[in-house]
């Protein structure tokens, strides 16, 4: 069998993540991979698969558009499957970006707007388009179903496992000293109000040293200025703020076995890869309770009600404070998601 599969534009983070568990699943099938991807995409080495890099984002959307030469099966790995059908080809899209089939305010300006409006539509034809859709949650299974007005018994969830798990925590520290941010700066993911719940926690806290690390690159300008405002209030009230950028996957399962919680207060997700990642290692989890972190992470996360600010957000990190406790949470979050090798989307195609 021969697959093609398409992520040449595909930047975030958790793509970048998710991408190598893909490939590893399909190249476990015995099919020969195609794979189109950006040059700095993070893929298995040793496999039989030939790698089309792309020289830049718009020769990739080229190939997305086109198609990607021939192939028995096309996996659209970014909600996105070619304008042109080829016939003969069993086309599955993959689901990975939830603000292309909501309306959760992503775009900011003008232009931001009629790009995602262009996305969204070529997404959802997308959906109606494939044989095969593949989500990682049955919450945003539904969402997509309900946008594209198909029906959701049409289309399988498979959620994406923690692979590369490298490290894990060992200790659990006597107080929350160390809070982590994972995930670019979108709009929807709030990330400036996890900011202001950590300056929140530490005024509370004025004789211990609280700091703050965050892991992603920019997206959108909106969520830069507000994360910067915020980080500016977190540092007056005493958290050490700091920014990694982009890092390596194996930086980021460190920051994590390090770290004594994980923030992550987004208001839409396909299914919110880290929440997965920082169980599988160990790491307590803080989170909104919106329907893909509900679904993934049972009993074993501390939630916070979906339109909670950042004052239910310090509540919550109050309340795991004592080192008992987050160390019950990092043993349920174990259990609930051991560590993976591939992430399987072709056994039944």
């Amino acid at each position: 069998m021969r697959v093609t599969l398409a992520a040449g534009t595909a930047l975030g983070a958790g793509t970048a993540i998710a991408l190598p568990a893909a490939v590893a699943g399909v190249v476990a099938t015995g099919a020969h991979l195609t794979a189109i991807v950006a040059p700095t995409a993070r893929v298995p080495q040793g496999h039989p698969y030939v790698a089309v890099i792309a020289v830049s984002r718009r020769a990739a959307l080229g190939r997305e558009l086109l198609g990607g030469g021939d192939a028995d099966v096309y996996i659209g790995f970014c909600d996105r499957l070619p304008l042109l059908r080829r016939g003969g080809r069993v086309q599955v899209l993959v689901v990975q970006n939830p603000h292309l089939y909501s309306r959760s305010g992503v775009a900011a300006t003008v232009g931001e707007r009629a790009k995602f409006a262009a996305l969204g539509w070529w997404a959802r034809r997308s959906v109606r388009a494939a044989d095969r859709v593949i989500c990682s949650t049955s919450a945003s299974r539904d969402d997509v179903a309900a946008s594209a007005r198909i029906d959701p018994a049409t289309i399988e969830v498979i959620p994406i496992p923690a692979t590369g798990i490298s490290s894990t925590k060992g200790t659990q520290r006597n107080r929350i000293e160390r809070i982590l941010l994972v995930g670019d700066l979108y709009t929807y993911k709030h990330t400036d109000v996890a900011v202001d719940a950590a300056g929140r926690f530490a005024t509370a806290h004025p004789d211990r040293t609280i700091s703050l690390v965050h892991i992603g690159t920019d997206r959108h300008p909106a969520a830069v200025s507000a994360f910067d405002v915020a980080a500016k209030r977190a540092r007056e009230a005493g958290v050490a703020v700091s920014r990694l950028g982009a890092i390596s996957h194996d930086r980021v399962i460190a920051e994590m076995a390090d770290a004594d919680v994980i923030v992550l207060a987004s208001d839409t997700e396909t299914q919110g890869l880290p929440l997965v990642e920082a169980m599988a290692v160990g790491l307590p989890v803080v989170a909104r309770a919106i329907g893909p972190f509900v679904e993934l992470g049972g009993d074993a996360f501390t939630a916070v009600p979906i339109d909670g600010g950042a004052e239910q957000f310090a509540a919550a990190l109050a309340s795991i404070d004592e080192r008992d406790r987050r160390g019950a949470l990092s043993d349920a979050g174990r259990a609930l998601h051991p560590p993976g090798e591939s992430w399987d989307l072709l056994p039944t195609t």
